[in-house]
């Protein structure tokens, strides 16, 4: 973790785009980022709650904050975002986006909810890394997050679609972090357990406990402290469902990321070029 504010805003600043940002995870986010001193750039879909987390953090520290009502399921959404933060120096993508309506079996959904679940998941912030990251590259610094989930160590009934982009999403940040490592940028897949949302409230009426869930502040908290400790790090309580499967899944990962980056290097070698 870096040690000051000030160290926070050279590595990441001048602005973080926070999408899904308006509570939950991303909203204690972007208040701790607002509080290193970083400009936000907040996309949601309600505006009322993006207004009101806007006059929350201006009220107590002296960042600026601008905001976009913009629902990431959108084809474009990827777009717009960009096309918004353009001329500004973004050093910080946090993208937290959950799910869409996918509790029922994936053959009796409409089509368009895994679709919309892939978008979300997938392709928006396939789209934001790829515009973001070229220019944080050149400048030798900056953070990707993803946040992920539990939902990604494998399939499971009700969660057909959100399971598997929720994996494509773990692939897509370690192939960036062996990418990307050795220029300054730090990629994390943050793959967070059960926590206690006012979306899971609201959506599936499931209620806090203490020593099941994290709230959202303990699991933003956990993910600024280890930007730079990626690919993969797994923040949560649990200890039933895929709690057990934890410290394998993650050691497995961070052992085959390791593998496959010696893997291409081998491949490398034997290459041999060719006139054109």
């Amino acid at each position: 973790m870096l040690s000051s504010s000030h160290d926070f805003r050279e590595r990441y600043g001048q602005w973080a785009i926070i999408a899904g940002g308006s509570e939950g995870v991303g909203a204690a986010a972007a208040d701790m980022i607002a509080g290193r001193g970083i400009n936000l750039m907040v996309v949601a879909r309600d505006r009322a709650k993006l207004d009101a987390l806007a006059t929350d953090i201006r009220s107590r520290h002296t960042t600026d904050i601008r905001t976009i009502s913009q629902d990431l399921t959108a084809p474009d959404a990827g777009a717009r975002i960009l096309a918004a933060a353009a001329g500004l120096e973004v050093g910080l993508l946090f993208y937290n986006a959950g799910a869409v309506g996918n509790s029922d079996l994936f053959i009796r959904q409409p089509l368009s909810l895994p679709l919309r679940m892939i978008a979300l998941n997938c392709t928006t912030p396939t789209v934001l890394l790829h515009g973001l990251a070229p220019a944080m590259q050149t400048r030798g610094r900056g953070a990707l997050i993803l946040v992920g989930s539990t939902g990604s160590f494998c399939g499971g009934p009700f969660t057909a679609a959100y399971s598997a982009s929720k994996a494509y999403q773990v692939n897509l940040m370690e192939s960036l972090w062996a990418e990307l490592k050795d220029d300054g940028v730090d990629v994390l897949e943050a793959v967070i357990g059960s926590t206690s949302t006012p979306q899971r409230l609201r959506n599936l009426g499931v209620r806090a406990n203490p020593e099941m869930d994290s709230t959202p502040e303990e699991v933003a908290a956990g993910i600024i402290a280890n930007i730079a400790n990626g690919p993969t790090q797994v923040f949560t309580k649990g200890t039933s469902g895929t709690g057990p499967l934890i410290k394998p899944w993650s050691d497995f990962r961070h052992l085959a990321v390791n593998h496959m980056i010696d893997a291409h290097k081998r491949f490398k070698a034997r290459t041999t070029p060719t006139d054109r």
